[in-house]
């Protein structure tokens, strides 16, 4: 399609009109991840080769990076390695919800997740694509622009438009399919017919449903992930497996128990296992982000050149810096800022216990533990090792996740729980 000249569309100019200045419209972003992640959108609108014909867009709501964020990565771990024709789009209105979750205290942990993992899949140019400024069918060209005529809602409602507007202009392209947990918005997108939607009730929701659901059984469900445990908002923690209201044991042998629509019930020790698979997960994210940002140009020069087989083991490092291990991340920036040393190292508490690991061979194997192995003085320790991290070289990011991160120790932990 034809992009409209996005200089041409000002409040100024006859016959339009900016929306209302509600969190849907606003162009600024609070925080630096989702800047990122939206610079990235609009600059990539080219992100890939063409879908193939057979493949399809899903449109992901905000309740889902929020509520069901653990289903999507599984998702799209299990789409890129089979090499399955679909790429996830995350709406521009979501991004601006997702923002304005930053001072919601039980929500700015997750959503800080989801802004982290957005950032790196955009970059990674594969699976994951941020809707463009100028991908909309509003005929301004800016999905944030309506014409005087344009019928426009308030609030959630008009978000809601908002993401309607980005199905159809996906679904001009490819069959394109929304996940939300929204039954309104659903409801909304089914009344569009050439739209999809998946059912909006989350007790079905697993990368073997979903991709069951949109390709319809063609593929082979079997090397889909059907029923993963997570930590998430709703989950009610027990202290005992005789606590749980039905009992019942996942595939992977944790205790868990599926209450209402969408409440978890699970047992504490339980419970600190998935945090700190969030954690490991989380945290490496953002130390390949800091390196990136603050060594990406003398990684290039070394990798590109000779060097003693006696030199520091990141000059002999010929990987992407986002397939760094820990161990490597923190050797490159404790080499150029000394770090005081933790007990437990920074660099064990930071890898994924066995169960827990998609490849054994990723990860190191010493101090590899699951997160109730680990004290809670262990767990301080190790944090306040990533704490200084973030203060020496005032990264914001790293500083704000583990002042996100405090109320959920303190709920797995059942005590209060500071970082310092």
């Amino acid at each position: 399609m034809t992009s409209t000249n996005l200089f041409s569309v000002h409040s100024s100019e006859p016959g339009f009109s900016i929306l209302p200045v509600n969190t849907h419209v606003e162009e600024s972003l609070n925080d630096s991840t989702l800047q990122a992640f939206n610079q990235f959108a609009n600059e990539d609108v080219e992100m890939q080769a063409p879908l193939s014909e057979s493949g399809a867009f899903v449109v992901v709501d905000t309740n889902i990076l929020l509520h069901d964020f653990d289903v999507l990565v599984q998702f799209v771990e299990d789409v890129e390695r089979e090499n399955v024709p679909v790429v996830i789009i995350i709406p521009g209105v979501v991004i601006q919800e997702l923002d304005g979750h930053k001072h919601n205290q039980s929500l700015r942990w997750f959503a800080r997740r989801s802004s982290t993992w957005l950032l790196k899949k955009v970059q990674e140019r594969r699976s994951v694509k941020g809707q463009a400024t100028e991908e909309t069918l509003r005929r301004s060209g800016n999905w944030r622009v309506a014409l005087r005529d344009e019928v426009q809602k308030d609030g959630d409602r008009g978000n809601d438009e908002l993401i309607v507007d980005c199905c159809k202009y996906f679904a001009l392209i490819r069959r394109t399919v929304l996940w939300s947990g929204d039954k309104n918005l659903c409801f909304d997108v089914h009344a569009e017919r050439t739209i999809g939607a998946l059912s909006p009730d989350r007790r079905q929701w697993t990368s073997r449903y979903l991709i069951g659901v949109i390709f319809e059984n063609t593929v082979d469900l079997s090397r889909f992930t059907s029923e993963k445990p997570t930590y998430k908002r709703d989950t009610r923690i027990v202290e005992e497996t005789s606590q749980l209201p039905s009992h019942t044991r996942d595939p992977d042998g944790m205790d868990i128990d599926e209450e209402g629509d969408d409440g978890l019930v699970i047992i504490r020790k339980d419970a600190r296992d998935l945090l700190h698979v969030q954690v490991v997960n989380h945290f490496s994210m953002l130390l390949a982000q800091l390196v990136l940002r603050v060594g990406s140009a003398e990684i290039r020069s070394y990798q590109t050149r000779s060097v003693s087989r006696y030199a520091p083991e990141w000059q002999q490092n010929r990987k992407q810096i986002a397939d760094w291990s820990v161990s490597e991340l923190l050797e490159y920036l404790d080499g150029k800022k000394c770090r005081a040393a933790t007990n437990p190292k920074l660099e064990w508490f930071l890898q994924l216990a066995p169960s827990y690991r998609p490849d054994p061979k990723t990860n190191d194997s010493r101090g590899s533990r699951r997160g109730q192995d680990w004290s809670r003085t262990d767990w301080l320790n190790a944090l306040g090792g990533l704490k200084q991290i973030g203060i020496n070289w005032a990264d914001t990011p790293i500083q704000e996740s583990l002042a996100m991160l405090e109320r959920e120790l303190s709920f797995v932990f059942s005590q209060e729980m500071a970082i310092i």
